[in-house]
């Protein structure tokens, strides 16, 4: 059964109460959870050619600069058409990876819904997760204003502004270097048409990777926030029983409200198997794009950084790389610290338990709480294929790699200029 428009603006305000941007996902034409924007409208049908425009757009974007790569005789043109098309493939893959997977993707965000359903659980659980939402929007924004907004300016508004000027700010050039099929320094038209295909660019492929990692910002925020709630509720638990073995002296009370507390820690072993399924699903589902993702910011950032550091390129373009590169970076750096912002979260479920004096728990307590401990022990990472987890040592790393093959490349640039 196809989604109804109304089911669809239930997924997005869900969303946007979790810290999504819609608007990035709309100019990005990027899905992401929602199996379809608009749907049964026209407007709904009009976005589909979009969608299709902006595939259409990044494949040619990859071909172009791809093209030149291989084909330019100056190491800093290769290496100022590197990164792009890097970005541009990369894009590519998490624009269509959440389409062929969009069952998995709604099933696992409906499925963090599923969990608690105690009304006082709920209104902490929302307070937490407006937490990460806040968190996430100021990722998301930074992610605008450092890697779309130079890019913007560069490859878009400031050609066409130069061109009104008759040519009074810099002479007429390509920011990005590529191999269109055509001379786009011929006439004005052609210009246009390659200034065009770069702002296309420019919005499709950085608003889709921002819009895919917004995306797993939301599922992780969701996700810490759930486990914050089991510390939570397991202390309280712990706490109320902690109450009952201390003071109450009469064997039938105490028996009562032991039989009620043990049933609540019965229903939070299964809030925490639910939680843990949660996040091998999680796993599971970003495993391969990450692995993706990592691969390609190496290339990417050893390559900007190339750019960066070259004496022959102008002002500009080492100011649209540089700003690109701490964007890349911070990204990164957010994503990888997510990784272990989980790991924490599941590891610290442990710290609800100090302070309890086991010596006045009953057999059927104890063997309740014995399960809690065994289960809340068990390492949780997420990990990229099972290579390569998701954690701060990642990132130093990819960082490491980076500058390994940046140092390469570089020399291997001084080599050919001798």
């Amino acid at each position: 059964m196809s989604p109804t428009y109304e089911d669809e603006q239930k997924v997005v305000k869900a969303l946007v109460k979790s810290g999504l941007l819609d608007w990035i996902g709309i100019l990005g034409a990027f899905r992401g959870v929602q199996n379809e924007r608009f749907p049964g409208t026209i407007g709904g049908r009009i976005y589909w050619w979009f969608e299709l425009f902006s595939e259409c757009t990044s494949i040619f974007n990859v071909i172009t600069m791809s093209s030149i790569i291989v084909m330019a005789d100056k190491p800093g043109t290769r290496w100022m058409a590197a990164f792009p098309a890097f970005c541009s493939f990369l894009s590519l893959y998490l624009s269509l990876y959440p389409r062929f997977k969009k069952k998995e993707f709604r099933s696992l965000f409906a499925s963090f819904d599923s969990v608690f359903t105690d009304p006082e659980t709920v209104v902490y659980l929302e307070q937490e997760i407006e937490k990460g939402a806040l968190r996430t929007r100021t990722i998301t924004y930074l992610s605008v204003v450092l890697q779309f907004l130079p890019f913007a300016i560069s490859c878009a508004i400031l050609p066409v502004v130069n061109e009104a000027l008759d040519h009074a700010i810099m002479p007429r050039k390509i920011v990005i270097p590529a191999m269109f099929p055509f001379d786009p320094l011929a006439s004005l038209p052609n210009y246009l048409l390659a200034v065009f295909c770069h702002m296309c660019g420019s919005i499709f492929v950085i608003f889709k990777i921002i819009g895919f990692m917004e995306t797993f910002f939301i599922f992780a925020s969701r996700l810490v926030a759930m486990f914050k709630t089991l510390k939570l509720n397991l202390r309280q638990i712990l706490e109320a029983l902690d109450e009952v073995n201390r003071n109450y002296p009469n064997f039938a009370d105490r028996e009562a409200l032991s039989e009620h507390l043990v049933r609540l820690l019965k229903a939070w072993v299964k809030h925490h198997q639910q939680c843990l399924r949660i996040l091998r699903e999680l796993e599971s589902l970003y495993s391969w794009p990450f692995a993706l993702y990592f691969g390609a910011w190496i290339l990417v950032i050893c390559t900007a950084t190339l750019v960066f550091t070259d004496d022959s390129v102008d002002r500009m373009t080492v100011v649209v790389c540089g700003a690109f590169l701490t964007g890349a970076i911070i990204q990164l750096l957010t994503t990888s610290r997510m990784g272990d912002t989980i790991t924490y979260g599941v590891d610290g479920l442990t710290s609800a338990i100090h302070g309890t004096d086991f010596n006045l728990l009953n057999k059927k307590e104890y063997r309740y709480l014995r399960i809690i401990l065994t289960r809340c022990q068990k390492i949780s990472v997420i990990q990229a294929v099972g290579l390569f987890p998701l954690s701060i040592e990642t990132f130093k790393s990819i960082m490491a790699s980076s500058y390994s093959y940046y140092t390469m490349l570089k020399k291997m640039n001084e080599k050919s200029n001798q």
